[in-house]
């Protein structure tokens, strides 16, 4: 996709994304504006990152599936019996990425996440 008048927008991701000082940045707006392309673009050009997109369902396979996706990006193997064992893999391989999450419009609380872990 070609973008035009949004070099400003890119400039700034790459700045916080080559940074070296740990940073959060919510990017936000209106339905239908490009953010999510904004990311792709981000991916693309830089070569990491993963998007992961939020669905209307229940946590359990919410967090299924972003897990598997997440072993995958990660080279992790992922066998469902050891669940718990492969969350904090995953979460200890991530510490040392750069990350680039989009999770679109639905979220799951921590209570929720914390018992589909068990």
């Amino acid at each position: 996709m070609t973008f035009i008048g949004r070099e400003r927008e890119i400039n700034i991701l790459m700045e916080r994304f080559t940074s070296s000082k740990a940073e959060f940045l919510i990017i936000y707006g209106r339905r239908r504006i490009g953010k999510t392309e904004l990311i792709k673009k981000l991916i693309t050009t830089t070569h990491q990152g993963i998007i992961l997109i939020g669905r209307e369902e229940s946590i359990k396979i919410q967090l299924d599936r972003y897990s598997k996706t997440l072993a995958e990006y990660l080279h992790v193997k992922w066998h469902n019996e050891n669940r718990i064992e492969h969350y904090g893999i995953i979460a200890k391989k991530i510490k040392s990425k750069k990350r680039l999450i989009d999770a679109g419009y639905y979220a799951f609380d921590l209570e929720d996440f914390n018992s589909a872990c068990k």
